[in-house]
C-alpha cells in the first residue's frame, strides 16, 4: 500500500512537472508572438522595452543604426499599400543579411527599423551598413523572394551613432535620427525622387513639404 502511495504520488509530480513545462513554454512561445512584427519578422518595440536594461549593462556600450525606408509614401500613394509592405518586408530582409546573431533588429515604427549592434564600434558599423544597398538590390534580384520583394528603385537612409554608460541608449536613438534624416534630406536633393530612377514620373507639387518624416 505505501508503495502505490509512493508511486501515486511520484506520478503526480511528474504529470505537474509536464504540465508546468507545457505552460512555460506556451508562455514564452505567446510572449515571442507579442514580441514580432508579423510583417517583417522583426523584433518590435516591446521587445525594445524589454532589452533596455540588458543594454543598460552593456559594459562595451555599442552601436545603434536608425533606418527609414525611401519614398514609401510616394510608394502607397502611386502603386497602393500592398506595394509599400513589399518595400518594408524588402528593406527588413537586407538588414537581416548585415547583422549578426547577438544583434536585433527592431522594427521602430512605419517605415522605420532600429538595429542595435552591441559591442560593435561605430565605424565598424558604419562600413557594414555601407552595403545596405547592395543588399537591397540582392533581396530584389533573389528568385526565392520574388513574392515579396519590392521589384522597382528601392532605397533607405541611416544613421549610425555609438552608445555607452556615457552616452544612453535614448540620447544615441535622437542622434541617430537627426543624422539619418540629414542624409535623408541630402540623398533626396541628389537623386530626386526614387520612383523616378524606376522609371515613373511624378508632377512636380510646389504645395509639398520637403521635410516629410512619413517619406
Amino acid at each position: 500500500g505505501i508503495g502505490l502511495i509512493i508511486w501515486a504520488m511520484e506520478d503526480t509530480e511528474r504529470r505537474l512537472a509536464t504540465l508546468h513545462a507545457r505552460t512555460v513554454d506556451d508562455t514564452r512561445r505567446s510572449q515571442r508572438r507579442a514580441w514580432l512584427d508579423p510583417l517583417t519578422e522583426t523584433n518590435n518595440r516591446f521587445f525594445l522595452d524589454e532589452l533596455r536594461p540588458t543594454l543598460a549593462r552593456e559594459p562595451a556600450g555599442g552601436s545603434i543604426v536608425l533606418i527609414d525606408v525611401d519614398g514609401l509614401k510616394t510608394i502607397n500613394d502611386k502603386e497602393g499599400h500592398e506595394e509599400g509592405d513589399k518595400a518594408i518586408w524588402t528593406v527588413a530582409a537586407a538588414v537581416k543579411k548585415l547583422i549578426r546573431g547577438d544583434d536585433y533588429l527592431i522594427r521602430w515604427g512605419g517605415d522605420e527599423f532600429l538595429v542595435v549592434l552591441p559591442g560593435m564600434d561605430q565605424e565598424v558599423a558604419k562600413k557594414r551598413f555601407y552595403m545596405l544597398p547592395s543588399k537591397i538590390e540582392e533581396v530584389r534580384q533573389s528568385p526565392r523572394a520574388a513574392a515579396r520583394a519590392y521589384k522597382r528603385f528601392l532605397a533607405a537612409s541611416v544613421g549610425v551613432t555609438p552608445f555607452s554608460s556615457r552616452v544612453p541608449f535614448d540620447m544615441a536613438i535622437e542622434t541617430a535620427d537627426r543624422v539619418m534624416y540629414e542624409r535623408k534630406k541630402a540623398l533626396k536633393q541628389m537623386r530626386g525622387d526614387p520612383l523616378q530612377r524606376g522609371g515613373a514620373r511624378e508632377t512636380p507639387n510646389p504645395t509639398r513639404r520637403t521635410w516629410d518624416k512619413t517619406n
